[in-house]
């Protein structure tokens, strides 16, 4: 969990920024400190870590030396009542980001009205009008440079998160039961290819779209019990309700909590009018479950040889779900 953000700023016309955004997040950071006592300040915040190169904190609040001149602007903004440890820099210098990533730091760029002549294309994620961030918005960005899960919401019961290669373990599990693939495709046949695949999915799938497939974990034991979420098919105009939920938990309301919980996210949070959920013929207990969750048949398709009853869950009926 993101527990601190350090900004480094080479344009000094940005410390008013700076400021509003600390005094936006909740933290006072180092305003009024002596030389000494931001010294001891940093220590506490960086804990032991040695930024040899980068950061040699001295002359008081708001001067860093990074080798190549002092930055005018340097702020620590921490999270109070927080268990993480993560860190962040923000940055609007080219020579800094590099030696952030030299060093393997997780930053983004800072990017502002006075910096657009600097070369910050190293930087996965740029942040612009910081006055304005949140905790929860760099928390995503943070997360996504340590290569850790995006919580996407909770059920009563479950977690809801984007996938891990971690989870794959669970997945064969899951898929190793017949009654599982009889709907629906089956996993890669080697470990390997599926581990390959997870790779890929979350760096691109997440990394583009910021939604996808997403594990489900269950609050009680904390295991992987299934899979569900949003996504596109090739193509259809319409995003796709996809779920599958381990036979050990099936018959118990898991896959309704937690689709019902996808279905207004997407409404709601991703502003879809329209999510489909294509279900091979056959398979009553979907149809179920996709009528109880209001979507209505229109139809069937056919995708790569296979036919599906295509059901729809459109705005006008969202007082249904």
């Amino acid at each position: 969990m993101l527990k601190r953000i350090i900004l480094l700023g080479a344009d000094e016309g940005q410390a008013a920024a700076a400021e509003k955004m600390k005094e936006n997040m909740g933290n006072k950071g180092s305003e009024g400190c002596s030389s000494d006592s931001y010294d001891a300040d940093k220590s506490r915040l960086l804990g032991d870590a040695v930024l040899e190169g980068i950061l040699d904190w001295k002359n008081g609040c708001g001067i860093v030396d990074c080798g190549n001149g002092i930055l005018p602007v340097v702020e620590v903004i921490e999270r109070e009542e927080c268990a993480g440890d993560g860190l962040l820099f923000l940055t609007d210098s080219s020579l800094v980001l590099q030696n952030l990533k030299r060093m393997g730091m997780h930053a983004a760029a800072w990017l502002h009205e006075n910096n657009r002549e600097e070369d910050l294309s190293g930087a996965i994620y740029a942040v612009t009008e910081i006055e304005e961030l949140d905790w929860e918005s760099l928390e995503k960005i943070y997360l996504r440079l340590a290569g850790k899960p995006w919580t996407v919401m909770e059920t009563e019961r479950c977690i809801i998160r984007e996938m891990t290669v971690e989870d794959v373990e669970a997945f064969y599990r899951i898929y190793a039961e017949p009654s599982i693939t009889r709907y629906m495709e089956d996993l890669f046949p080697e470990k390997e290819e599926e581990i390959e695949y997870t790779k890929n999915y979350i760096e691109k799938i997440y990394g583009f779209y910021g939604y996808g497939l997403w594990s489900i974990v269950c609050k009680e034991n904390q295991e992987v019990i299934g899979r569900a979420g949003l996504s596109w098919r090739e193509g259809f105009d319409t995003p796709e309700l996809g779920f599958v939920i381990g036979v050990p938990y099936q018959g118990k309301g898991y896959a309704y909590e937690v689709c019902k919980a996808i279905v207004a996210y997407g409404k709601e949070e991703l502003g879809f009018e329209k999510i489909q959920a294509l279900v091979r013929e056959g398979n009553r207990a979907s149809v179920c479950l996709c009528r109880k969750l209001g979507f209505r048949q229109e139809g069937r398709v056919e995708d790569k040889g296979v036919w599906y009853e295509r059901y729809v869950n459109g705005k006008k009926w969202i007082s249904d779900v």
